[in-house]
């Protein structure tokens, strides 16, 4: 068990919450397994790609065979090399993380494995949270909330990664501006997102799983985006479909 509570913040107003309540609005947000759910407003998965997150079938092959297939498939990207990425771009960097999207909590983990610490781990599905709880160790907070209403005060972590997820964002730059706002200056964004692939025939099928849900950004328009955020990009590289991106909180 966690020995210190996260600082989680009421979803509706960023109150600070004591003991899951919100002195400001009144409202008394529940836990399940000693996960809080401060997932408001309802999140309603707008296609196939999101609601199979939500599946507690998905879930328990996400992170053995799901994800790692999905993601060689777009881009020849694998789990060793999204490690080594993010050992690069977190090189001497200590403190807070916050891990979004977490799925079943693998980049959580290796979050703490890496010393950073104590480790906020957000997911909107509960289905991956129960299988991220059974694996995550005493560093790891776990919180049932939506990326595009982070509950954690301004400034609080000063590592931010999400891996595998910002392309089922349905509106990535609201997350992007809620990522910024809790990474301190000087912190670090490690991003994975499937982007618009550079050869035209091969967009055609991408354009195909938009119906899906899937949003396949051009890596130019996400530096774009970064900048204008306040995020610094540092380095960056893309493989087929698959970016990976390191950006700096700047101080402005």
């Amino acid at each position: 068990m966690n020995a210190t509570p996260a600082p989680w913040t009421c979803p509706r107003d960023a109150t600070p919450l004591e003991a899951g309540h919100c002195p400001t609005c009144g409202t008394s947000w529940p836990e399940h397994h000693g996960i809080p759910d401060l997932l408001d407003p309802p999140l309603d998965p707008p296609g196939a790609a999101q609601r199979a997150m939500t599946s507690r079938a998905v879930s328990r092959v996400y992170e053995r065979w799901w994800r790692p297939t999905l993601t060689r498939l777009a881009g020849l990207v694998g789990y060793a090399e999204e490690a080594a990425f993010l050992d690069a771009a977190l090189e001497g960097t200590t403190g807070a993380a916050l891990d979004v999207a977490t799925g079943t909590g693998r980049y959580a983990r290796l979050l703490s494995e890496r010393g950073l610490g104590p480790i906020y781990a957000l997911d909107a599905s509960w289905p991956m949270l129960e299988q991220a709880r059974r694996t995550s160790p005493d560093a790891v907070h776990l919180v049932h909330a939506r990326a595009d209403h982070v509950p954690l005060p301004d400034a609080s972590v000063q590592v931010v990664a999400s891996f595998g997820a910002f392309h089922l964002f349905p509106d990535p730059w609201s997350v992007l501006d809620e990522l910024a706002r809790v990474l301190a200056p000087g912190g670090r964004l490690v991003l994975h997102t499937a982007c618009e692939h550079a050869e035209p025939a091969l967009r055609i099928p991408q354009r195909a799983l938009g119906s899906a849900g899937f949003r396949f950004v051009r890596i130019e328009e996400l530096l774009e985006r970064l900048e204008a955020a306040g995020l610094r990009p540092d380095t960056w590289q893309v493989a087929g479909a698959v970016a990976l991106v390191s950006a700096t909180r700047t101080s402005g």
